[in-house]
């Protein structure tokens, strides 16, 4: 059986035109709570590529919908939740390699 992944983003369209044009990519922009709850309820993983974060409020959510989590590898990333694989954020390759690693497993 072949299942189609996609990657649900929360930019809007226009953001989404300028880096891509994949049909497996889904920009969403502003959702509300009951759309996010529904996302994650339907998913497998978060990817949570922060460069920065006082308080990774989708790690808490993917934490308690038992997502598996692919984050950058930031201090509060662990401080809040363990993450299934972890990337530099500021490098591509680093992030592309984590991807296709939880595809794999």
């Amino acid at each position: 059986m072949l299942f189609r992944s996609y990657l649900i983003l929360t930019i809007n369209q226009s953001e989404l035109l300028s880096i891509s044009k994949q049909e497996n990519i889904i920009a969403l922009g502003n959702i509300d709570r009951n759309y996010i709850n529904f996302l994650l309820s339907c998913s497998s993983y978060l990817i949570f590529p922060s460069i920065i974060e006082s308080l990774g409020i989708p790690l808490l959510e993917a934490k308690f919908s038992n997502l598996k989590i692919i984050a950058s590898n930031i201090k509060i990333v662990n401080e809040i939740s363990s993450p299934f694989l972890s990337f530099n954020p500021e490098e591509i390759n680093s992030i592309k390699s984590a991807i296709l690693s939880s595809i794999k497993i």
